[in-house]
């Protein structure tokens, strides 16, 4: 995968898991909404699980991967300025 690729997806799964963690996610539990534009519904759904095991599993592996570090950030694309990497 060339560099370009792994800064691209590094950036996509970023502002997924971003979105998931600032919008999705019910506070204070492990419990996520499969309406990730917020706010997060207070009924346990099972496919907001399934959904968010998807990108929660993508940015496990992204944390993972070496020599990522030397990578710029991505820059935010919604109102959340949390950076989870």
């Amino acid at each position: 995968m060339t560099r370009t690729k792994r800064i691209f997806l590094r950036g996509f799964i970023t502002v997924q898991l971003n979105a998931l963690l600032d919008l999705a996610s019910v506070t204070g539990s492990n419990q996520y909404s499969p309406r990730w534009e917020g706010p997060p519904s207070s009924i346990l759904l099972p496919w907001g699980q399934l959904a968010a095991a998807d990108v929660l599993v993508a940015a496990v592996g992204l944390a993972s991967t070496q020599n990522l570090s030397s990578f710029p950030s991505p820059q935010p694309t919604s109102p959340s300025t949390t950076t989870y990497f």
